[in-house]
């Protein structure tokens, strides 16, 4: 699994999970545009990892 993660000043947020990276990277490009739109650098705000299911609340991740 390929996570989007946004970065917060209190730890990771998965935003969601995708079966493939290339998956990812079409949502991240698509975040990226959005958040350039607004006016922000995508770049400190979202990220892509691998991990594995997010368990429990799915909002806070650890390294995965």
């Amino acid at each position: 699994m390929w996570n989007i993660i946004l970065r917060k000043d209190y730890g990771e947020v998965v935003i969601q999970s995708f079966k493939t990276r290339r998956q990812a990277e079409e949502e991240l490009k698509n975040r990226e545009l959005l958040t350039q739109h607004l006016g922000a650098r995508s770049d400190k705000i979202y990220s892509i990892k691998r991990g594995g299911v997010v368990k429990g609340n799915g909002r806070t991740t650890r390294n995965l």
